[in-house]
């Protein structure tokens, strides 16, 4: 009898053992749930403000903005068919036609945005990018009054920033509290950088061809592997681009959607530039230049390059050319 009852003990302390594991488990499985609700509806929540404030920035060119990223990972993603970004527990943002250039992964407390209008001479595109608070740019040059330097001047004061001659650029990457160091120079400094700095250093050599930095050239990117990849840009906005872009992929990826408005625009004024030329007659001043301007446009509709829009430049000079020749008495039509 003693026996039955002491194995009646045993069986009810291990039946409360067991409702009270299962209330246990259902109590950490809720919770556990509710945490990641919370998360995913705080990174939905976060993806939301951004794609906002990414809309309202891109209708605000030449600004500077910032906005907070509390304990997040903002992932871009820009390679041929897939453009995006996202944060992890929640949706991808499309951004198949924004020109963004930003590194792969901001991290960090802030995110700090710049816009920039692309045009040549006419609105083509706001450029957005995009850096965080962690970030240092590098302006090295041995030149005074050259473009290096009005490009630190340039650069909305709150990015931090530093200025050093080319032979101190080592010194300059010693400045702790970064995980990103953006070297803009105009000489070739690779063997400058130190061994220790280069997986968190991005070197930009630019090498305007043109007249000046607002023109077009050649960027050289240096990565962490020290490999060497050259990449064409076209007026001081896409050099910027390829100072805020990861890499020369990332930057290609980003200005080739330049490309794709301008071939937009392109069509637009192709055929706005033949209506002029047709209704002002092959007798008038103008009528020659409206054609040979049509003829460039539809030339690069039709097959898009940087060096094709390079012939845009010097519509500048055309339209320049029309202000003049309307003060001896002709008037051309505006054409953008």
């Amino acid at each position: 009898m003693a026996r039955r009852a002491q194995l009646g003990i045993q069986f009810n302390w291990l039946f409360v053992l067991i409702i009270g594991a299962i209330i246990l488990a259902f109590f950490i499985t809720l919770i556990n749930n509710q945490q990641e609700k919370a998360g995913a509806e705080e990174a939905t929540d976060l993806v939301e403000s951004l794609d906002t404030v990414f809309t309202v920035i891109n209708t605000e060119p030449d600004t500077y903005d910032a906005f907070p990223i509390p304990d997040a990972e903002v992932e871009f993603t820009c390679e041929p068919g897939l453009s995006q970004y996202y944060i992890q527990g929640a949706g991808p943002i499309d951004t198949t036609y924004d020109p963004i250039f930003t590194p792969d992964v901001l991290r960090g407390d802030t995110i700090m945005s710049w816009t920039m209008t692309w045009g040549i001479p006419f609105e083509v595109a706001v450029l957005t990018f995009l850096a965080n608070d962690r970030t240092l740019f590098v302006f090295a040059s041995d030149e005074q009054d050259g473009f290096v330097k009005a490009m630190a001047d340039e650069l909305p004061e709150q990015f931090p920033r530093q200025t050093t001659s080319v032979s101190n650029i080592g010194g300059a990457l010693l400045e702790r509290g970064y995980s990103r160091y953006v070297v803009i120079t105009d000489k070739a400094v690779k063997s400058m950088v130190p061994t220790e700095l280069w997986d968190v250093t991005y070197v930009r050599h630019i090498n305007p061809l043109g007249n000046g930095i607002d023109s077009y050239g050649q960027i050289k990117f240096y990565d962490a592997s020290t490999r060497e990849v050259t990449e064409p840009y076209f007026t001081e906005a896409l050099a910027w681009g390829a100072v805020f872009a990861q890499d020369a992929d990332a930057y290609r990826c980003a200005a080739n959607k330049t490309l794709i408005h301008l071939q937009v625009i392109s069509t637009i004024l192709e055929r706005r530039a033949r209506a002029i030329a047709q209704e002002l007659g092959a007798l008038s001043f103008c009528y020659d230049n409206f054609l040979l301007v049509a003829d460039s446009f539809q030339d690069f509709a039709d097959d898009p390059s940087f060096d094709k829009a390079r012939t845009f430049h010097s519509h500048r000079q055309t339209i320049e050319n029309y202000q003049k020749i309307s003060l001896r008495g002709y008037r051309c039509p505006d054409l953008y």
